[in-house]
């Protein structure tokens, strides 16, 4: 007698089908990894990525969380242990699993471009390390020099920073040109 199995996609129950038809509809991507599948007789489910033989090896892909509750009383794999042949024996050959493309080779990194930064009006240039420059803010009315520190990534062109003087109380403006080297 062959088996009749069952499946949940989307909250609907589908079937009655064959093995060899679940595992069509597997491989034609009708049945998901994270569907529940069912023998007939059998109450409770599995996940269909824990039933063995139902997607090929490359493209059973695991599901990272289980759902508290099973969607229209399916349950889960917890519950129950799916047998694990799937198609029923036919006397036909299993399908042969297709073969995953071969990944090709990551390129190698490229080397990062030394950047340069000058201080323009209002900027006074304390270190860079060509990816980030180290300045302070310097007012250009009263030449009031700001005591921290401010760190900038070096970008091509010019960058405008922006500042308010204690000592005029006024807002000024400074400039940090950037070039490759």
């Amino acid at each position: 007698m062959v088996s009749r199995w069952y499946y949940a996609h989307d909250g609907e129950k589908i079937g009655p089908c064959s093995g060899p038809q679940l595992q069509d509809l597997a491989s034609l991507g009708r049945i998901l990894s994270g569907d529940t599948v069912w023998k007939e007789g059998i109450e409770k489910g599995s996940l269909a990525c824990k039933v063995k033989g139902l997607f090929p090896p490359a493209a059973a892909a695991p599901v990272a969380e289980l759902p508290a509750e099973p969607a229209s009383g399916a349950a889960t794999v917890r519950d129950i242990l799916l047998p694990a042949v799937l198609v029923e024996t036919t006397g036909q050959q299993s399908p042969k699993p297709i073969s995953a493309t071969p990944k090709r080779p990551n390129p190698p990194p490229q080397p990062v471009k030394s950047l340069r930064a000058v201080g323009g009006k209002g900027v006074v240039i304390v270190g860079q390390d060509g990816i980030n420059v180290k300045f302070r803010k310097k007012c250009t009315a009263c030449a009031h020099e700001d005591t921290c520190w401010h760190t900038l990534r070096i970008q091509a062109g010019t960058t405008r920073v922006s500042f308010f003087c204690p000592k005029c109380r006024k807002k000024r403006d400074g400039e940090i040109q950037g070039y490759a080297s």
